[in-house]
């Protein structure tokens, strides 16, 4: 995380003096911390333990950033603080019945795809990430990171973290920022052989039993629910494109869930339209939420992923309802 460090300094106004360190880790707190168990420990071999990537931080390089503000002058008054986080996407938020015969179908035409698998990822991903300076209001801009992670069979690989284009949300007002210059390159990593960190190392099968028993020895799928499913699904595809046998199996367990809702056709954040998904449960902060995946109609691909809070903000300075985290597929 030091590059990223490196890059709020960047970022924040020059009369900043201080970052408040606890208020920022209260806030991942809520976000971020859950005991998390069933996550591969065998960092030696490549593999990346499940509490590292909990929100795709790991995976991606780390956190985004949000473009912190200056102080209040003398004599005025706080303001609502409220970080900036993205907009809410048409339709997510829909009530939405069974998806169980949507994603069954979806299946069948996954399975007949010709688009084969590949290792290898190319996604933008953003997370809430709030600095605060000198326990003043947030004055932030969406900030989101472009990941492309390349792998071979020998298990070699690099991963390239490039800063995206910075989206000031209306009414917040960041002319006196240096905002980041979008493909400015945050971190760059080359592996040897058999030394890509990675969630899952070995290839994937296209048997129902095995493959969920592949997603939760990463995931706690038991434990949290379906919400961790499409996190453990998330993943996946921050690594590789499955085959089209895969594709079809994952959308068959997630036919399995009884909780996972049908919201029609959906547009993602480049406007590619989808089929909708999405489940109702909580945050690994304990704050109801909806997460919500829009797989192409005809290859059965993951485009994209959206965690929402629905409800709470907890200890968070957003609005409700609030993204706070997404990954975008390319």
């Amino acid at each position: 995380m030091t590059n990223d460090l490196d890059l709020l300094k960047q970022l924040a106004p020059k009369d900043a003096t201080a970052l408040d360190v606890a208020r920022r880790e209260d806030d991942l707190a809520d976000i971020l911390a859950t005991p998390r168990t069933g996550g591969s420990t065998t960092g030696s071999q490549g593999r990346i333990p499940r509490r590292a990537v909990i929100g795709g931080l790991a995976a991606a390089g780390a956190a985004s950033i949000l473009v912190v503000g200056p102080p209040l002058l003398p004599g005025s008054k706080p303001a609502a603080a409220f970080a900036a986080t993205p907009p809410v996407l048409d339709g997510c938020l829909a009530e939405g019945g069974p998806a169980t015969q949507t994603l069954t179908s979806a299946a069948a035409t996954a399975a007949g795809s010709t688009l084969m698998g590949a290792l290898g990822s190319r996604y933008s991903t953003w997370s809430l990430f709030t600095r605060v300076v000198n326990d003043q209001p947030v004055r932030s801009a969406v900030v989101p990171q472009n990941v492309d992670f390349s792998l071979v069979a020998d298990g070699s690989g690099q991963r390239t973290v490039r800063i995206g284009a910075p989206e000031v949300p209306a009414g917040y007002d960041v002319s006196d920022f240096d905002l980041p210059t979008p493909g400015t390159v945050i971190r760059d990593e080359k592996y040897g052989p058999g030394q890509t960190p990675r969630i899952y190392a070995g290839a994937l099968s296209a048997e129902d039993s095995t493959l969920w028993d592949q997603l939760r020895q990463a995931h706690p799928i038991a434990e949290l629910g379906t919400g961790e499913l499409f996190v453990a699904i998330t993943d996946l595809y921050k690594e590789q494109r499955p085959d089209p046998a895969v594709r079809a199996q994952l959308l068959r367990l997630l036919a399995s869930r009884t909780d996972v809702l049908d919201l029609g056709t959906l547009r993602d954040r480049e406007g590619r339209a989808g089929l909708g998904i999405g489940v109702s449960t909580s945050q690994p902060g304990g704050l109801p939420a909806r997460f919500v995946m829009v797989f192409d109609h005809v290859t059965g691909l993951l485009l994209s992923y959206e965690q929402i809070l629905t409800s709470s903000p907890g200890k968070l300075e957003v609005k409700i309802p609030a993204v706070i985290d997404y990954a975008l597929f390319r």
